[in-house]
């Protein structure tokens, strides 16, 4: 189509017009490298190359899908879009001093109890998380709570240590006294 185009450019270019044109450069006898009439064979180019063009935008037409369809899908996609982007949507904004993870865990316990709030997604450090990564970052438990199971995992194996060494010790005390 666009080789038409410019292939149907150039002939009207070069066809000799009620004003001279480019064609009238090139010869005076109405003859061009040696062939005579070659007014008729532009005339019939054009007119070939105009049919061409009109044939292949009516089948065009009929060939490529239509763009109702195509429609469609972008509004379809773009109304999803339009749903599940946080920015198109009423917000809340939580800044946590100390635990990053705070707020989600106090507006999930909140979002329990009432049925109106839902948690779409939030930004944690920088990150964006859709609603699943919020809801796990709700489960998280604090920096408190994390250093108490810590402490209490390092302490377990000691005191299970200090409580063996306590039975030994009455067990051993016990056969003492009964001796």
């Amino acid at each position: 189509m666009v080789i038409a185009a410019l292939l149907m450019c150039f002939i009207v270019l070069i066809q000799n017009s009620k004003g001279g044109g480019l064609a009238s450069g090139f010869s005076s006898s109405n003859a061009i490298m040696g062939v005579r009439k070659t007014t008729d064979f532009l005339e019939k180019a054009t007119w070939g190359l105009a049919i061409f063009m009109v044939v292949m935008s009516v089948a065009t037409a009929y060939v490529v899908p239509s763009s109702s369809a195509a429609k469609d899908v972008l509004l379809e996609q773009a109304q999803k879009e339009q749903q599940t982007n946080p920015y198109n949507m009423p917000t809340g904004t939580a800044a946590p001093q100390t635990d990053a993870t705070a707020p989600a865990r106090i507006l999930a316990e909140f979002a329990k109890k009432a049925d109106k709030l839902e948690i779409k997604g939030g930004v944690v450090e920088d990150t964006y998380y859709d609603a699943k990564g919020m809801q796990a970052i709700a489960t998280i438990p604090s920096r408190e709570v994390l250093l108490g199971r810590l402490l209490g995992s390092m302490q377990s194996p000691i005191t299970n240590f200090a409580r063996v060494l306590n039975q030994i010790a009455e067990k051993n005390g016990s056969e003492a006294a009964a001796e």
